[in-house]
């Protein structure tokens, strides 16, 4: 497993990308009108080209034997601390030790970034247990929880996790 840092060039392919990921993640979760609101505002091309250029979002796409399997996206926060925005990868290489392989890159590369990167946080909906256990396996424990409106009447439901770098 390989990434590349993305450009403003790649928002299509991200789109691309979550469009195969999105519905199977979370229609267990959510309503198909949620689904639908929730992808158009986190994943339509102009909003990734709106979160890389305005949103202080950084995104790597990670290639598994040499094709677009998945992405991350996190932000740099003060005092040598990261926050993990999104970490998503196609259904099919779910469970097989890539997304940990994910993660570890991930982990590596801030390590490289900053050499005094202290934590990682980020937000995983309470229902998804799935992604819950994923985190809490690899290093993460809840700090608390969020119940955050993001308009059109839904609201993410959260806990929020970190863990050292």
């Amino acid at each position: 497993m390989k990434f590349r840092k993305a450009t403003t060039d790649d928002c299509t392919l991200i789109n691309s990308i979550a469009s195969r990921i999105w519905a199977p993640t979370y229609s267990h979760l959510m309503s198909g009108e949620q689904l639908d609101y929730m992808f158009e505002m986190m994943y339509s091309p102009d909003n990734l080209h709106k979160a890389m250029t305005e949103g202080g979002q950084n995104f790597l796409i990670f290639l598994h034997e040499g094709a677009p399997a998945g992405y991350v996206s996190y932000e740099i926060l003060p005092d040598h601390d990261f926050y993990l925005q999104k970490i998503y990868l196609l259904p099919a290489l779910q469970g097989k030790g890539v997304g940990r392989a994910m993660l570890t890159l991930l982990l590596n590369y801030l390590r490289e970034l900053d050499p005094m990167a202290r934590r990682l946080g980020l937000n995983v909906n309470r229902q998804n247990l799935k992604a819950v256990y994923f985190y809490l396996r690899n290093g993460f424990e809840v700090v608390s929880r969020r119940d955050h409106h993001i308009g059109n009447g839904y609201y993410m439901n959260d806990y929020i996790l970190e863990r050292d770098i």
